[in-house]
């Protein structure tokens, strides 16, 4: 639709769509369901909106402006705003975001390994997307189809990870998936060269979305899990925290790393120059250069074919370099946050002692230790027979035949005849 429309055509399909959810929500869903008299924590979205905006804003402008004034001050309010959000919700009774859950590791620990997993991917698709149009030359609509594996295999991992979180609980599963994250972030890094192939590139998005796949389902359940009934909003708000904020920092993140990557090896590029070259370029033709690959394009179309194949080439390896350093940011944090799993998250006895807890409800009680099975009697080595008495005539055994000798009879004495004496 970009090739042929303006861009924001690209979100007229889903007017369609939202219509008709509309038409089924109104028919389907009830209009009523668990609404309390407790008031909704107004301040606390506005303050949630001050620490996290400004935050946003401050990352995405330092390639441009460096750590000025204006990045600076960002920061400042958008860490006056966390304080006083941590203040505002410690005081109400319906807070927007319970302080005390953060208490639960399998909420703390499955949020930041949501935020890891669900961030790391939309910024890696970020990045992604302009790789495959800019340094391999796909189309828009390619450019989409060839992330169709993660899609696939974020829906078929989900049924494994389910398994796996009813008969060895959340831990394991959402350690796996950060695991395998990793590796497809490791393989954007080291195989997504200028000269990539399409089947590297599908195979690499299906082991991202793999490792999604599996991560997701626990996540989601020890967040939902880890709130009572009443505050059931909040978690659903929590496992949306994750793909929000998470996407939106990552992106920020990983965005900056790409451009100052890119500006810095234009930088080196222009400064090793020679004079007669370095005087064909303008001062404006070198930033415009610098600052984005499409800026590179625009400036090589006024060269000749050979210099222009050789500007174009440039910015393509300076685009490979970027990137290369914001994928690593994105494993990195994925090792990190396998790390806190391991470390952290409970094992399936104290996971469901958490929720049962959380509902009110008994904890289970611990499963006893699996006794050792009593050995066989008919096994045990026999114990050697006590030493003959000499003074006792004892049963022959019968040579040959390898059997164990009884034990020997009682001796009867003869009869005494009436009278006599026994000598």
């Amino acid at each position: 639709m970009l090739g042929r429309f303006w861009w924001g055509s690209v979100f007229l399909p889903s007017v369609p769509i939202a219509a008709l959810v509309v038409v089924l929500a109104g028919r389907w869903l009830p209009r009523h369901a668990g609404e309390t008299s407790e008031p909704v924590d107004h301040l606390g979205g506005v303050l949630s909106v001050v620490f996290i905006g400004p935050l946003v804003l401050a990352i995405s402008l330092v390639p441009n402006d460096g750590f000025n004034g204006a990045v600076l001050g960002l920061l400042v309010v958008s860490l006056v705003g966390l304080v006083l959000f941590v203040v505002r919700e410690r005081r109400p009774p319906s807070p927007l975001f319970d302080l005390k859950v953060l208490g639960a590791r399998t909420f703390t620990v499955a949020l930041v390994g949501g935020t890891i997993t669900w961030g790391g991917l939309l910024g890696a698709t970020f990045i992604g997307q302009q790789y495959t149009q800019n340094v391999l030359g796909y189309s828009p609509l390619s450019a989409a189809m060839i992330t169709l594996p993660a899609a696939v295999f974020v829906a078929a991992a989900a049924r494994p990870a389910g398994r796996m979180i009813t008969s060895r609980g959340s831990r394991v599963p959402l350690a796996l998936g950060l695991a395998v994250t990793a590796v497809g972030f490791g393989g954007m890094a080291l195989l997504f060269g200028t000269t990539a192939s399409a089947v590297v590139v599908g195979i690499v998005y299906g082991v991202l979305g793999l490792g999604i796949g599996l991560a997701g389902p626990p996540s989601s359940s020890s967040l939902m899990g880890s709130v009572p009934v009443a505050r059931a909003g909040m978690g659903s708000a929590s496992n949306d925290l994750q793909r929000d904020f998470g996407g939106a920092l990552f992106q920020a993140v990983m965005g900056t790393l790409l451009a100052v990557e890119y500006t810095s090896y234009f930088t080196k590029a222009f400064a090793g120059l020679p004079p007669q070259q370095a005087q064909q370029l303008s001062q404006q033709a070198a930033a415009t250069i610098s600052q984005s690959f499409t800026g590179a394009e625009q400036v090589a179309t006024q060269f000749p074919q050979a210099q222009a194949q050789q500007l174009v080439a440039a910015a393509q390896q300076a685009f490979v370099d970027g990137k290369t350093a914001a994928i690593l940011f994105a494993v990195l944090a994925s090792l990190i946050g396998l790390v806190l799993v391991l470390l952290l998250y409970p094992n399936k006895q104290d996971e469901e002692a958490t929720y049962a807890r959380v509902a009110g409800q008994q904890p289970p009680p611990r499963r006893a230790a699996k006794p050792e099975p009593e050995a066989d009697p008919g096994v045990q080595a026999a114990e050697p027979d006590p030493p003959p008495d000499p003074t006792s005539p004892q049963t022959p055994a019968t040579g040959g035949s390898g059997a164990m000798p009884g034990p020997a009879a009682p001796v009867r004495e003869p009869p005494v005849p009436d009278g006599r004496e026994r000598s």
